[in-house]
């Protein structure tokens, strides 16, 4: 709802501001003293109308029009600069429209004004004046536009579902082609268990495969252990027969160095013995006895 407007340098206006009533506000006064200004002044707030700049008060450079609507100041400004304002946000470079925030703010249309010179609303007007202004002011156009959408999409979803409902019953004859795939799943299932079951007499097999190569390992090792066996016991058999010959060396080089030490003493006593019989040749006779020492 507007509360106020504020005319300056606006055709007859130098500065004039109108508080607006709650319901309803009158202006009255003597002709050309500017009371369809202040109309003409909001419609050109409002729609950006007027073009032109002849509007602007004589002798000024420029115009500006606010108004305070639903606690909102919003002006328009015409002259050395040409913008709107919205609470002190300058909106420019709008052309010969309006910007959408001052549109959506008033949200006003041209059935929404009447001057003085207009009949009365509607009253006096033809039947097709009297619908273009019910389009204009319910906006019929936009309802025939949204019903001819909507009758659009139902369209559309009707052919959907027409579609939809061909696949779905060509899905479900599909189906009854495919009715042999339970059987199947079953078969399958069964041939996927006794796969599962070779698979794992394969791995068992690999498994005793591998085992049977470990045990053939061992029993190489076995043999191995045993030839090793076998001939520490023949180098312990060589050692045994070994030693008892070097005892029986032991006893033999015992005896020839026993008998080396007998024939040594027999040599000595040998030797003794010449030098006995070399003494007693020296003799004539024997000084014991007496007799003559030539053995007779």
């Amino acid at each position: 709802m507007i509360q106020s407007i504020r005319l300056h340098n606006f055709q007859l206006h130098e500065d004039r501001e109108i508080e607006l009533g709650r319901f309803c506000t009158t202006l009255r006064g003597a002709s050309r003293v500017g009371k369809s200004s202040i109309l003409r002044a909001l419609r050109w707030l409002v729609f950006n109308r007027p073009s032109g700049s002849d509007f602007i008060r004589h002798g000024t450079k420029g115009t500006r029009v606010s108004v305070i609507a639903d606690g909102r100041k919003v002006s328009r400004v015409k002259g050395e600069k040409n913008l709107y304002v919205l609470d002190g946000k300058k909106l420019a470079a709008f052309g010969a429209g309006v910007p959408e925030a001052i549109s959506n703010l008033f949200n006003l249309s041209p059935a929404n004004f009447a001057s003085q010179h207009d009949t009365p609303f509607m009253l006096l007007s033809s039947p097709p004046e009297v619908s273009r202004e019910l389009n204009a002011v319910v906006n019929l156009d936009l309802i025939d536009r949204v019903m001819g959408r909507a009758a659009a999409q139902v369209r559309k979803a009707a052919s959907a579902v027409e579609f939809s409902k061909n696949r779905l019953k060509g899905a479900r004859e599909a189906r009854d082609r495919l009715a042999w795939v339970r059987e199947a799943e079953a078969d399958l299932n069964t041939l996927e268990a006794l796969e599962r079951k070779a698979g794992e007499g394969r791995e068992k097999r690999t498994g005793l495969a591998q085992t049977l190569e470990k045990v053939k390992v061992v029993e190489e090792d076995c043999r191995n252990a045993a030839k090793a066996e076998l001939g520490a016991l023949a180098v312990l058999e060589t050692g045994r027969k070994a030693l008892k010959l070097e005892e029986r060396a032991s006893i033999l080089r015992g005896l020839l160095e026993a008998i080396a030490t007998k024939d040594k003493e027999l040599a000595e006593t040998d030797k003794n013995l010449e030098k006995v019989a070399t003494e007693l040749d020296k003799f004539k006779s024997c000084p014991v006895c007496g007799k003559p020492m030539n053995g007779e």
